[in-house]
């Protein structure tokens, strides 16, 4: 199975690898993900998005919140990139294990949550969240009420991004930072 899992390059300075790729020869952030049963290893083009939001917005000193973390990739690079207090939530118990044991592979302290109760902060200077319209539909309450200044959603299908931006419109102005087959990046600033 190794043999499905390779580097991938983000940017010229991010990129994320498996542990058993060499971690030398490149000269930005690299990213250890160990594939595992959480969602999120770098090779979905929303994922992809996300991690280019997380590199384009300069996240020192700020504050993030993972919203359906999967596998950690969002939190781990948001840490590794500045953000001085991160965590994450996520309802799949092997995937927090995932999640944990892929912050440990990059020498970051996270702490990735069950639920929303366990968190330890009341809100996030950045909140993002990588996961399925339905959902970011159904929790905008909360998402809205745990962002301080930005709010990030994937994972949108290009026909559902109406509903989602109608979701949000009586806090967060969510404008469509970015486009792809496959998806939409919706970003506000409250």
């Amino acid at each position: 199975t190794q043999s499905q899992f390779d580097e991938i390059i983000i940017s010229k300075s991010l990129r994320i690898i498996p542990p058993w790729i060499n971690k030398q020869g490149f000269e930005g952030n690299t990213i250890i993900i160990q594939p595992g049963s959480g969602f999120g290893t770098g090779t979905h083009p929303t994922t992809q998005l996300c991690l280019k939001w997380l590199q384009n917005d300069d996240m020192s000193g700020d504050s993030l919140l993972d919203y359906g973390s999967g596998s950690g990739v969002l939190a781990i690079t948001a840490k590794k990139l500045g953000a001085s207090f991160v965590e994450g939530i996520e309802i799949d118990p092997k995937a927090i294990d995932n999640a944990n044991h892929n912050a440990m592979l990059n020498g970051v302290d996270i702490h990735f949550h069950k639920t929303e109760e366990s968190l330890k902060a009341n809100r996030y200077d950045n909140v993002i969240a990588n996961i399925l319209s339905d959902t970011i539909i159904n929790i905008s309450p909360n998402l809205k009420k745990l962002t301080r200044k930005r709010l990030a959603l994937s994972g949108i299908l290009i026909d559902q991004e109406e509903r989602v931006i109608d979701a949000y419109s009586d806090c967060i102005c969510l404008e469509v930072l970015d486009r792809i087959d496959k998806g939409v990046l919706l970003d506000g600033e409250l």
